[in-house]
């Protein structure tokens, strides 16, 4: 777990220190701190502790990653500076009261995030999802073709992997273009 003093403004939390990775944010590590603006939370963090940022009454924005999958309790309550805090579908735990203050949860409909601002009361802002990578999974059963032949793609397999690292079947929505004719 990580702590810092008061004073800070902008923080990047580390993601190792003294050579041991961080892998939460840890209990009351931050709570009160009035100077704090926006804290970055690195890729080696899964865990944000009970109320860790709560009190934080001058934070704004908060830079989450990706392997975030559990925000304890009160995480940050009384954060009521942040108009909209961004959650990835890779947060699958959220505890009791974490966003008390926050004013809106941006996140993708479905998720976590998304329940947990219908059930809190909150504004939800639905974020979009961006692909980032494309993979064939299953190549077609044929992939040698004559140019009077017709492209059958019976047997592809390709998967989409989006920002939050989820992933998506997306066999269904390739198509082929040959000479500006749509094949497929």
């Amino acid at each position: 777990a990580y702590a810092a003093g008061s004073g800070d403004v902008l923080l990047g939390i580390p993601d190792k220190v003294d050579g041991y990775e961080v892998a939460e944010v840890g209990e009351n590590a931050i709570k009160e701190n009035e100077e704090l603006y926006v804290i970055y939370i690195p890729d080696s963090v899964n865990k944000i502790g009970e109320s860790a940022f709560s009190g934080c009454t001058s934070l704004n924005k908060v830079l989450m990653s990706r392997s975030v999958d559990t925000i304890e309790a009160n995480a940050f309550s009384g954060c009521d500076s942040i108009a909209e805090l961004e959650l990835l579908s890779s947060v699958k735990n959220i505890g009791e009261g974490a966003f008390d203050g926050v004013n809106s949860i941006k996140a993708l409909p479905g998720s976590t995030g998304a329940e947990y601002a219908d059930k809190n009361n909150l504004n939800f802002v639905e974020k979009s999802l961006k692909y980032v990578d494309l993979e064939i999974v299953k190549e077609p059963d044929k992939l040698s073709y004559n140019m009077d032949e017709e492209l059958d793609v019976t047997g592809i397999k390709v998967v989409a992997t989006g920002e939050d690292r989820t992933t998506k079947d997306v066999s269904d929505n390739i198509y082929y273009e040959f000479e500006d004719k749509k094949i497929g």
